[in-house]
């Protein structure tokens, strides 16, 4: 299989997710995936996506509660936002369909701990901290090339935010 053969491979199932997220009919997936095929230049695909609908970020949002979610499938963005109360996002078990994942970590004045995976590189940013606390108990891990990653941007204004590591991934 050559690079050529990845590339046309990567656009199909870029345009899978958009039809399981129905961002695109079955008669548009089609046409698009006989277009990929056809295409005789990687610059061809990637003017083909260009066109396309962006994957919508998955934002999980606590107001005021006590919250507890771990989605089977991290976005290729993905947002935790917690205005009060508890959220626990366990993402350890969370299948990463895309090599680059931006996290956006936001907390105003809840508290929220968010469990990654442990054998994933992971990159933090605090972009701000208010008063809040923060806590990163993340081992540093490698990056090795075509292997997913994740950036995680935290913003904390007054809240506590927690970034830890689950238990290893079964292979």
């Amino acid at each position: 299989m050559t690079g050529f053969d990845d590339d046309r491979e990567a656009a199909v199932e870029h345009l899978s997710r958009l039809l399981q997220q129905d961002l695109l009919t079955i008669p548009e997936f089609r046409g698009l995936v006989e277009r990929v095929l056809a295409a005789s230049t990687g610059e061809e695909i990637a003017a083909l996506l260009a066109e396309q609908p962006e994957e919508p970020p998955l934002v999980i949002e606590c107001r005021s509660e006590a919250m507890r979610d771990s989605p089977r499938v991290l976005a290729a963005f993905t947002e935790l936002r917690c205005q009060s109360g508890l959220l626990h996002v366990d993402l350890s078990d969370a299948e990463l369909d895309v090599v680059d994942i931006d996290l956006y970590v936001e907390c105003e004045s809840g508290v929220m701990k968010v469990v990654l995976p442990r054998d994933v590189p992971i990159e933090v940013e605090l972009v701000h901290r208010a008063g809040g606390i923060f806590s990163n108990k993340l081992e540093k891990l490698p990056v090795v090339a075509d292997q997913p990653r994740i950036y995680v941007r935290v913003h904390n204004d007054n809240g506590v935010v927690a970034l830890t590591h689950g238990r290893r991934r079964r292979r």
